[in-house]
């Protein structure tokens, strides 16, 4: 797996404040091929980081050939995160907590789908709860495997224990 790239940008949306969602792509060279038009298309990882920004604070309009684009500008960005320190921490949050999957897949040695990564990414960053699998003990199994047992014989399946096969022989005085 290769280090992923990340490249934050803003939502089209505005709220009534005039601010902008961040978001974040992140690309792991996943790819999926399409058979029918032979063509490889990468799939990224989208990802909100849950901030809101004016845009003149994230970054600036460049000309790019005839079209004038907007861009995420570094010292922009920096220069306005000296007031507010929590946007600047959050992206700080989410770029080491995607290094740490990145590294966790890694030892693994597995390729991850970008939804297996998201899905990682948002339990390390605590916006989700691992799945947590039920472990019961031996006592419990066992107790539910004896009722089981009853049900299948009072139901009269077929290779249902027998009355007879559950009865225990009486201990031989000695």
């Amino acid at each position: 797996m290769k280090q992923p790239t990340l490249r934050f940008y803003l939502d089209n949306k505005v709220n009534k404040k005039g601010e902008r969602q961040i978001l974040l792509d992140i690309s792991l060279g996943y790819s999926e091929t399409d058979l029918s038009k032979n063509k490889k298309r990468y799939k990224p990882v989208h990802f909100s980081t849950l901030c809101k920004i004016h845009p003149e604070n994230f970054g600036k309009y460049i000309q790019k050939g005839s079209k004038r684009v907007f861009v995420y500008d570094e010292a922009t960005f920096f220069r306005y995160s000296r007031k507010n320190r929590f946007i600047r921490i959050r992206i700080e949050k989410i770029t080491n907590a995607v290094n740490e999957v990145t590294n966790d897949f890694y030892i693994k040695e597995t390729y991850p789908t970008p939804k297996e990564f998201k899905d990682a990414l948002e339990i390390k960053l605590g916006r989700k709860k691992e799945p947590v699998i039920k472990e019961e003990t031996v006592l419990e199994f066992l107790y539910e495997k004896i009722e089981q047992d009853k049900r299948d014989v009072e139901m009269k399946k077929k290779g249902a224990l027998s009355v007879y096969s559950c009865e225990v022989d009486p201990p031989i005085p000695v």
